[in-house]
């Protein structure tokens, strides 16, 4: 847990056989909050499901779990309403929820909520979880290109194995029911070998190679529709809601909204 030494410098998860400080430097180049912050609902969720599969090993009583879920979900609310407020020594996303979470339940029970498992555990299920979540909001929009959304409901269900529980490598100490958790968290199964499971991220790879796809598919039929509609062909006719004009020919209508997919479908993918 993520406390103030006497110091007044952060005392961290893995300090534990250090005697000096980490330099101002090394700070800056090790801190990820500014990118994996976006993971903070993902995080408090699993952190969630770890504490409440502990009630059963025995770490935590129900009272001690009922505090931390509490805790977790104020700080869920602070970041929701942009109130959350990053400290010295939140180096990630994973720092940044337990150092809040001392603060709201204080630190003797806070505290117990990292038991048995590291960050190796918690960026890769967080990942996999925002993934999984964002790939449930494309679904939606992507019924017009068939195979691309088979291709997305594949990558989905391929990420979609629960890799919490797994700890650094050798798995956790402690009997922590999996299953449950993958059930909380909505995940349709387990990642076995735990070695693969710290190792991996192949689904990743996988999304990017989906999102290149897609962003081909979405460029080529741009350009089909740009050349539908013009003169020379004029299968269809653009919506004036969709369109622009030009300052020199006031007759002219612009097909800038395709023109944007065509050229923004580059960026997608690797």
């Amino acid at each position: 847990m993520a406390q103030s030494a006497k110091n007044g410098n952060p005392i961290r998860l893995w300090g534990g056989r250090f005697t000096g400080e980490i330099g101002p430097l090394m700070d800056q180049f090790n801190e990820s909050l500014s990118f994996d912050r976006v993971f903070y609902a993902q995080d408090i969720k699993g952190s969630i499901a770890y504490a409440r599969a502990n009630v059963k090993t025995g770490i935590l009583t129900k009272e001690e779990f009922s505090k931390i879920e509490d805790g977790l979900r104020k700080a869920l609310q602070e970041w929701q309403e942009n109130k959350f407020k990053p400290a010295p020594g939140d180096e990630d996303i994973h720092f940044a929820n337990e150092r809040r979470l001392g603060e709201l339940i204080g630190k003797n029970i806070a505290g117990k909520l990292h038991t048995g498992r590291n960050r190796n555990d918690q960026v890769a299920t967080d990942m996999r979880m925002w993934l999984r979540d964002e790939l449930n909001l494309i679904e939606h929009y992507a019924t017009a290109f068939q195979s691309d959304l088979e291709r997305l409901r594949f990558t989905r269900s391929n990420m979609n194995k629960l890799r919490l529980g797994r700890s650094a490598v050798a798995g956790n100490a402690f009997g922590i029911d999996t299953l449950q958790m993958a059930e909380e968290l909505g995940f349709e199964g387990l990642i076995m070998n735990s070695m693969s499971a710290v190792s991996d991220r192949d689904f990743v790879v996988e999304m990017l190679q989906c999102a290149s796809t897609i962003g081909s598919h979405l460029s080529r039929w741009s350009k089909d529709l740009i050349i539908y509609s013009s003169l020379e062909f004029g299968y269809i006719k653009l919506a004036d809601a969709y369109t622009t004009g030009s300052s020199l020919m006031p007759q002219k209508k612009n097909s800038d909204s395709l023109e944007r997919v065509a050229s923004l479908g580059g960026y997608l993918g690797p």
